[in-house]
């Protein structure tokens, strides 16, 4: 947007009688001049493609990934939204497989959506694509074009699962593509994070392998979004030596972010307006100003409540809100989503909100305003949502709205935070045992292991091969190990950790509305749920745990529902252990259960609860990695002296440490689980437990472990800048808590962490 039409809305929002003083802070970015470098030594065709689209100079960070994988090196390119990231990659693909007629390449996306953008893209390079047979790969490729693309396809986009399920367990018919491989892109590198992240590191190794079989050693090219170390994370996700290219010369627009803190309703204990509220606020006005705006929430509820209001409250109007706007996430049919793209980028729609689905590339058209409900998860990702708006390089406006939890506050309340220039690095875990050995057996279905192939797949290779032979998964066969499975792939989902994939149908119609796995069924389709698909409501009847079945009917129930969700922990294998004057602090294997206790009642448009339900459901067991604290008499006794609740001072500081780890740790709130008791019967002592929240641990709490004092140092200025008396949604309260939020103790755990960092700071003099 111009100057002009970003201070008119900045003055309708701020004169509004809505308005209380919740922008507490503006953060302004400058505009950045592009710095250029001229073209390289390309082939003709590319260089007329070049110049029929106005390019006749690159940008510097271009070049010089041009000139980095033509010398054969792994590289990988950080640059903001819209900067030419894409040009960035194409230029040395498309010169190598013009110049080198025998060669191939294959490009990496992580949604479909984004293969058709870019697959428009590259319809621009006419002349190119008339030399270079290009196309899609994915599961809606039919089968005349598979085998086409099989024999004579030299440049193929496709994404993980279709590398996972299709090219690599069937690379014979793929081994004309193989031999030629001589480039690998790896599109929104970032993108690959926890168990997604993890597996694809293995499925890269996978890939590694049979290109190096057949004869090819491609040059892999990661492209990413603002992250520290860019370099080392992505060569722990190819599993290769990957150098960082110098971001320098993409030019950027100005922009602005505004913190905006929902207003205090009760400022004794400190509540505060329901974000959702506060969006659905500010996005009405916006989109009634005719602002084009990107709304980004953190889940598919999020996102289905704010449509449904934004609907609700559009039918008050003529219908004029509601069908101007629309909700845009994953779970939708690729039609749907294609028809929301088309929509948003003609410039029917004058808002979406969505998940972070669209915060990747995918072109949408011009938007003026982005607001992100709630932190993403990290700087990366907020800055990536940011990037959505004013993509033609003038002013955009973003807000970011905080929720009223302890990690949001501490974001809006700590502008530094997001000024700071980090961002964070993507965790993942290559070494997960379980997600290791479900690539091991892939791997041997593909092509008979090898003792030496620990090259591809680490330390752990070789007790998991023995592992899986015991199991008779594998069979040693002379220096061989081979696949005793018939295609085990089809066991092997990439986006989670679990192997149990449910229905959720419309028990009226027989109708499949969505998929979800085992712990999302935990966690949202429970006996009693209401749920929200497209803005309609569905109420969950009964779950066929046999069939992998979810019934639901639609209901016109005037409330959603929050699952309530009880935890346990054993410790398996404590793997790390230190001391610190009479604190002990651990890291190791856990088995975490489980089970879904009943839930809670949150009345539409109102967000307040109206009433809780208990219920019986099956309990789920899985292995993970935790770290957890234990805790002397010493700070027992002052705890007694003070007149504290033990149990609710260890209670809310487990709430507190779960709540901030996500600003040492790139994860959000919900990757991590945690359970705190008076005597556990493993460590026979007070505990506090904080357990990676997926099968196998993908390395949060091994970060955090190495990290643990300034987890403690942050709940501990969380809970005593805090200004309600006794614990609020901003401190010590979770909405997620399976033991109703009882017992706690805010000024407990105010103490008990001081200590405890005290304990920390002076045993090792500046903390752990």
């Amino acid at each position: 947007m111009t100057e002009h039409e970003l201070q008119f809305l900045l003055r309708e929002l701020t004169t509004s009688q809505n308005y209380e003083e919740q922008i507490v802070s503006r953060l302004d970015f400058e505009a950045h001049e592009a710095t250029m470098a001229p073209l390289p030594a390309i082939h003709a065709d590319l260089q007329a493609d070049l110049a029929d689209n106005g390019i006749n100079e690159l940008y510097a960070f271009q070049r010089a990934c041009f000139d980095g994988a033509q010398d054969g090196y792994n590289v990988t390119v950080v640059s903001p939204t819209a900067s030419g990231k894409s040009l960035a990659f194409q230029l040395p693909v498309l010169d190598h497989l013009l110049k080198h007629p025998g060669t191939t390449a294959l490009f990496l996306y992580p949604t479909k959506a984004l293969i058709e953008d870019q697959l428009t893209k590259l319809g621009q390079m006419e002349r190119c694509m008339g030399r270079i047979n290009t196309a899609v790969y994915d599961g809606d490729t039919d089968t005349g074009a598979r085998h086409q693309l099989r024999k004579y396809g030299r440049l193929i986009l496709s994404n993980p699962d279709s590398l996972h399920f299709s090219i690599l367990p069937h690379h014979e018919s793929w081994s004309r593509f193989m031999r030629g491989l001589a480039f690998v892109v790896i599109d929104e590198g970032h993108y690959y994070h926890g168990v997604l992240g993890s597996h694809m590191a293995l499925l890269l190794r996978r890939l590694r392998r049979l290109a190096n079989f057949y004869g090819a050693h491609p040059v892999f090219i990661v492209t990413s979004a603002t992250i520290d170390e860019p370099g080392s994370f992505a060569s722990l996700l190819t599993g290769e030596l990957v150098h960082q290219v110098d971001p320098s010369g993409a030019p950027e627009g100005k922009r602005t972010l505004l913190l905006f803190n929902p207003k205090l309703v009760d400022k004794q204990n400190n509540i505060r307006k329901s974000v959702m509220k506060e969006t659905l606020w500010l996005f009405q006005q916006a989109v009634q100003e005719d602002v084009r705006t990107i709304v980004f929430t953190k889940s598919r509820q999020e996102a289905e409540l704010l449509y449904k209001y934004a609907r609700d409250a559009g039918a008050g109007k003529g219908q004029r809100l509601g069908d101007r706007v629309a909700t845009y996430r994953a779970g939708y049919l690729p039609a749907v989503r294609r028809g929301i793209e088309h929509r948003l980028s003609s410039g029917e729609l004058t808002g979406v909100i969505t998940t972070n689905a669209l915060e990747l590339g995918i072109d949408i058209g011009h938007l003026d305003l982005s607001i992100t409900a709630g932190y993403p998860g990290s700087v990366t990702s907020l800055f990536q949502q940011m990037g959505r708006a004013g993509r033609e390089r003038n002013h955009s406006l973003s807000i970011y709205v905080a929720s009223s939890n302890p990690l949001d506050q501490y974001v809006v309340q700590t502008p530094g935070f997001l000024t700071s220039g980090r961002f964070g690095t993507p965790t993942i875990n290559p070494d997960n045992e379980h997600i290791l050995s479900a690539h091991l057996r892939c791997a041997a279905y593909e092509l008979p292991l090898r003792p030496v192939d620990s090259e591809y797949f680490g330390p752990k290779y070789l007790p998991l091969v023995g592992q899986l032979e015991t199991e008779g998964k594998l069979h040693v066969r002379g220096s061989l190990i081979v696949s005793t499975e018939a295609y085990p792939h089809r066991f092997v989902s990439l986006r989670t950790l679990s192997d149990k994939r449910y229905h959720i149908v419309n028990k009226s119609d027989g109708q499949v509305l969505e998929e979800a796995d085992a712990y999302k069924v935990i966690e949202e389709f429970y006996p009693g749920a209401v749920f929200l698909h497209q803005g309609d409501s569905y109420l969950v009847v009964d779950n066929d745990h046999e069939q992998q079945v979810v019934h639901a009917v639609p209901t016109t129930q005037n409330y959603y529902t929050d699952a309530l969700i009880r935890s346990d922990v054993v410790v398996q294998n404590e793997q790390s252990h230190q001391e610190y004057g009479g604190v002990g602090l651990s890291f190791g294997r856990v088995v975490v259960s489980e089970q879904t206790v009943g839930f809670i009642k949150k009345s539409f448009h109102i967000e307040t609860e109206i009433g809780r339900e208990y219920i019986d459901t099956p309990e789920i067991s899985y292995d993970t990695m935790a770290l957890w604290v234990t805790l002397p008499d010493e700070i027992l006794e002052r705890l007694k002296e003070g007149g504290y609740d033990i149990a609710g001072s260890l209670h809310a500081a487990e709430h507190l440490l779960i709540a901030l780890m996500p600003i040492v740790v790139l994860c959000d709130p919900r990757d991590l689980g945690g359970i705190s008791t008076i005597l556990h019967r493993d460590t026979l002592k007070p505990s506090i437990f904080v357990y990676d929240g997926h099968i196998g641990g993908v390395g949060l709490t091994e970060a955090a472990y190495s990290h643990f004092a300034d987890v403690v140092r942050l709940s501990l200025s969380r809970v005593t800048e805090c200004t309600c008396k006794d614990g609020c949604p901003s401190c010590v309260y979770s909405p997620k808590c399976g033991n109703n939020n009882k017992p706690l103790d805010k000024n407990g755990a105010r103490i008990l962490l001081g200590l405890l960092l005290d304990k920390l700071i002076t045993t090792t003099g500046g903390g752990v």
